[in-house]
Order: C-alpha cells, then sequence, then structure tokens
C-alpha cells in the first residue's frame, strides 16, 4: 500500500486505523479516529525537537503505533484500572484511552521531556480519565496511593518479561491482570521460560510470599504489514 498522500492523522490515514481496527473486534467512531489523528499530528510536531519516536512514516505510525496499541483492548475488564508503565510518547495508554473510556488509565514514564507530552496530550483530548506520573517506576511503586490499585498494568517493549512482571507487582491488585506486549510468540516464550513460567497455571516463590500466576500467550498478526505480535497476560492471586 502506498504512502502517497497519506500523512499522520489525514482522513486516509484515519479511514486505514478504522478499517483495520476491527481485527481486534473494535469499532472506531469518527471521534476516536480524529482523537488519534491529533494524537498523531502531535507526535510528530513534538518529535521534531525532542525524541518521541523513530517511526514516522504515516502508514508505520498508524499499524505500529496505534494499532498495535489498541489490540490488547478486548482482553481488557470493563471499567479497569490501568497503569502503563514506560509510556514513551503514550502507547498503548492514550490511544487506550481514547478507545475505551471506560478505563481509568494512570502513564508512568522515567523521561520528563515525554511525560510533559502526554501531559499536553491528555489536555488537548480533554481525557478526563488519563493521568500521567513522572519518574522510575520502581521508586512510585512504594507509593501508598498507587500500591495494589491497578486492575491491569501493561507495557509494550518496557522490559523482559520477569523484569516487568518485578516492576508491575507492586502496582497490581490481587487478581489483577498483568499485560506484556511483545513481538514474536518464540521470543515471548523464551523470556517466559528464563524466570521458570509456561502457559497455564504457576507458583511464583516471592521473599514476600507466594503468588499463584495464570500465563495465556496470544499470538496475532498486526493487518497490512502482516507482523506478528504477542500478548503475554498474566493473572496474578496472592496466597
Amino acid at each position: 500500500m502506498s504512502t502517497d498522500a497519506m500523512q499522520p492523522g489525514s482522513p486516509r490515514w484515519c479511514r486505514l486505523i478504522a478499517a483495520n481496527a476491527a481485527v481486534f473486534d473494535l469499532h472506531l467512531t469518527d471521534a476516536h479516529a480524529g482523537q488519534l489523528a491529533r494524537h498523531a499530528r502531535e507526535l510528530i510536531t513534538w518529535n521534531r525537537k525532542i525524541n518521541l519516536t523513530a517511526i514516522t512514516d504515516p502508514l508505520e505510525m498508524a499499524v505500529k503505533h496505534y494499532l498495535d496499541a489498541v489490540a490488547p483492548q478486548k482482553w481488557l475488564p470493563l471499567n479497569s484500572r490501568l497503569l502503563d508503565i514506560g509510556a514513551g510518547a503514550g502507547f498503548p495508554g492514550i490511544p487506550l484511552s481514547v478507545v475505551r473510556p471506560d478505563l481509568t488509565v494512570d502513564l508512568i514514564d522515567s523521561v520528563r521531556k515525554k511525560i510533559s507530552f502526554i501531559r499536553h496530550t491528555i489536555r488537548l483530548l480533554k481525557l478526563e480519565h488519563a493521568t500521567a506520573h513522572h519518574g522510575r517506576c520502581e521508586t512510585l511503586g512504594v507509593a501508598k496511593e498507587l500500591q495494589q490499585t491497578f486492575d491491569v498494568v501493561i507495557s509494550r517493549a518496557f522490559a523482559e518479561a520477569g523484569t516487568f512482571i518485578e516492576a508491575a507487582y507492586p502496582y497490581l491488585k490481587d487478581g489483577g491482570l498483568i499485560v506484556a506486549m511483545k513481538g514474536r510468540r518464540q521470543e515471548a516464550l523464551s523470556e517466559l521460560a528464563a524466570v521458570n513460567l509456561t502457559t497455564g497455571a504457576n507458583t511464583l516463590h516471592r521473599q514476600d510470599g507466594t503468588l499463584d500466576v495464570h500465563v495465556a500467550v496470544e499470538t496475532f498478526n498486526l493487518p497490512v504489514l502482516d507482523l506478528e505480535r504477542t500478548l503475554v497476560l498474566l493473572g496474578v492471586l496472592r496466597r
């Protein structure tokens, strides 16, 4: 597919996202597409001054940023409070906040300029249920107002699975869900194997107690570019 005459946020760009979001059981309204388009235009503008993304081709932005970001939505429970760790330019938290207004979304990143962009976007798009936090997740995780308050903790390419689980765990409610957005299935399975986790039921021993962890691995292809993506879904119960 040619990218001629298609710029981030243009009508053609919006139609591409709306048409392919159905792959993820998502119906995008014109309002949704317009908000995603505005985020994309702001991302390009800010990216000229600060490094927010290496992906600037319009087609690749549509698929690798926005369609990839909304892909997990059908696995997220209704009315969840969701935490996006290592949010960068706001992926996946901002697109999820747009297309799933039932979610309450918090985003964390350690780079102040990226959080400034996310806060600007939240104001611009009037995302009343989104909040951005500056800092390292390891430090913020000890804040009592954030401990064990999230139904879902999600991240895209934040760290390998073991490190992400350790970072996510302090924020997660008992019975909550950790979602790791990964590339190829085999790479995701290798990361799980490195911390002795397999699909199905697992027992994870920690210094502060024992966890029952149910692991599911969902693999799909991003439309248009046909790129393999994998979601690692970990349901966590404390004993």
